[in-house]
């Protein structure tokens, strides 16, 4: 073999050495990043899942309602002791209640602002937010529905109810406007 021809042989060769350690890494860091269990499809087994009794007048896309009678706050919480449990949802359906009674009356507003602008007046506004959010709604009437799992965890299921003659009651001792409280009165 000439020189150069072994010289040619010897730089390819080290070139296709270079070529392979480069890719070393790569297929390093590839099986390394590839799951440790075969490809193949395993069975997975069917979990059961826990069936829990939520009761009728509960849905859970659904945190707040009224109809023509009253205003209802709905929630569902859960804890290992069932006595925080009802505790977290009693506050959350009060929340929900006062929150119902607050769009309410915001929907009143927005139809009176449409013949008085006095209705769009930042301090009306403010004042009509602070009176329901001050709202005692410590009598609204609360339904509970408990359930316990076989893990120990109690999910207490919460709807707390203020009718309608009431919400206006409570509100007429924040509120002078007659026109609103007329208008609230009007569309129970």
């Amino acid at each position: 073999m000439k020189p150069i021809k072994a010289q040619k042989a010897i730089l390819n060769y080290i070139d296709l050495m270079k070529f392979f350690l480069g890719l070393l890494p790569i297929l390093f860091i590839l099986a390394s990043c590839s799951p440790s269990e075969p490809l193949a499809e395993e069975e997975i087994e069917d979990v059961e899942e826990e069936v829990t009794t939520v009761p009728g007048w509960y849905d859970d896309s659904v945190y707040s309602t009224t109809d023509s009678l009253a205003f209802h706050g709905y929630s569902m919480a859960s804890a290992l002791d069932s006595v925080r449990a009802a505790e977290l949802a009693e506050q959350s359906a009060i929340e929900n209640l006062k929150f119902e009674i607050d769009r309410h009356s915001d929907r009143i507003r927005n139809n009176l602002a449409e013949n008085d602008d006095n209705y769009n007046n930042s301090e009306f506004i403010i004042n009509l937010r602070n009176a329901v959010q001050s709202l005692n709604l410590s009598d609204a009437e609360l339904t509970y529905a408990h359930e316990e799992s076989e893990e120990g965890v109690h999910y207490v299921f919460s709807r707390a109810t203020l009718a309608r003659d009431e919400a206006l009651q409570k509100l007429s001792g924040k509120i002078t406007d007659q026109s609103f409280l007329e208008q609230f009165d009007s569309d129970l």
